[in-house]
């Protein structure tokens, strides 16, 4: 009798199983787990609850296991390639490449580690090391959108940069709603000042993807560019009500500068002012902070800033003082002309009321059954590596979905 009974966590993994294959996510982890718990050695169950953890977003539990399987067995090519992933999606850059470059050394081809390689060289500055690893993906996955993506970012610091926009074309051409396609062609447009094409991409992305900040400040950049400073404050608003709290600082620089375009040399420190507080040591924010002052002539607080900055300093707290009391003035002089624009324009329609009763006194005088006027009507006043990558990774190699 004892000998019909099933290996420990087989029950608990099968559901397991079923459960991913149905899309039941939430599910599958649970059992996933429970299978675990219950075969705490098996390598094979815990390299597929690993994976469903990173996949959930538990990345130090999946980290957890996925070391523990490479301790066991060291030349595990899925589960080396997937600690690379984690690694990489928790932002250790360094040691990811390091994996994914193991994996490549046991398995040249391996689809994972060669989109982790040059995903992470790009996202280290390395376009040209991250070359190699994307054309070779290519040549395995030609029609992959997600791939010729990768293999156009990998192109785009070329100074023709026609070789990479022929990327990204083909890219779309394979997906034309792939997103990273869209706004890497557009912010390459924008780097080669092709500024009314890069408008019109950024757009598009927009519109596939409202709620993402970042085809919003590629339309603003643009547009800036292009010396539309309305349509650019327009997409700069709509994006800081969209980004995340980490892309703020970033946005509002970009205010800033709209606002010194403008000639608002006020509402730019009060921007940038802002980033500060939410970026102290930031160089860019500091840099263009001390640019605001400079153009303000606060000769003396902008050296002291640009200075700090030079040096990856923080900046004194009497010189805090200072630049705040500067930024609480531009604010009050910003809120004085608003009420004065206000008042003027309060003032204007009031002008206009008077001289719309002038006519009707008029009308009343000569043609009294004409008095009735309508009345006015109101104006009517956008995995770190691809999830989609992923699958065509497991149903191109579905022998490396579980560690030998």
């Amino acid at each position: 009798m004892s000998d019909s009974l099933p290996p420990p966590g087989e029950a608990a993994f099968e559901r397991a199983l079923y459960y991913e294959r149905n899309g039941k996510s939430d599910a599958a982890l649970a059992a996933y787990l429970q299978a675990l718990e219950d075969a705490p050695d098996n390598l094979d169950i815990a390299f597929r609850t690993a994976t469903a953890l990173m996949r959930a977003g538990h990345l130090d539990e999946a980290l957890s296991q996925l070391r523990r399987i490479v301790f066991i067995e060291p030349e595990n090519v899925p589960a080396r390639a997937n600690l690379g992933n984690c690694q990489y999606l928790m932002g250790d850059l360094t040691t990811a490449e390091a994996n994914f470059k193991e994996v490549l050394g046991l398995q040249p081809d391996n689809r994972n580690a060669l989109y982790g390689l040059a995903s992470v060289q790009l996202d280290l500055n390395k376009p040209e090391a991250a070359f190699a690893p994307a054309q070779k993906l290519v040549e395995l996955l030609p029609q992959s959108a997600p791939v010729r993506t990768l293999f156009a970012r990998s192109q785009s610091k070329d100074p023709q940069g026609s070789a990479a926009i022929a990327s990204f074309r083909k890219a779309l051409e394979l997906d034309a709603t792939h997103m990273p396609a869209i706004t890497g062609l557009a912010e390459l447009y924008l780097r080669r000042r092709r500024f009314a094409e890069a408008a019109v991409l950024a757009a598009q992305a927009h519109a596939l993807e409202p709620q993402a900040s970042l085809p919003l400040r590629t339309l603003a950049d643009a547009r800036m560019a292009s010396g539309d400073l309305e349509g650019a404050r327009d997409a700069l608003s709509k994006a800081l009500k969209a980004c995340k709290s980490s892309e703020r600082p970033e946005l509002l620089l970009r205010f800033s500068a709209l606002h010194r375009k403008a000639g608002d040399l006020d509402a730019a420190l009060v921007d940038v002012f802002q980033a500060y507080q939410l970026a102290p040591r930031n160089a860019n924010v500091l840099n263009t902070l001390g640019t605001c002052l400079a153009a303000l002539k606060q000769g003396q607080m902008a050296r002291q800033v640009l200075t700090a900055a030079s040096r990856d300093e923080a900046l004194a707290e009497g010189l805090k003082n200072q630049i705040a009391k500067a930024a609480a003035d531009a604010e009050q002089t910003l809120a004085a002309r608003a009420t004065a624009a206000n008042l003027e324009q309060s003032t204007s329609e009031n002008l206009s009321d008077d001289e719309d009763d002038d006519s009707g006194v008029a009308e009343v005088t000569f043609e009294p059954q004409k008095t009735s006027r309508p009345e006015s009507r109101p104006l009517p006043d956008d995995l770190a590596l691809e999830s989609d990558l992923g699958d065509e990774l497991n149903s191109a190699a579905p022998d490396e979905e579980k560690p030998s």
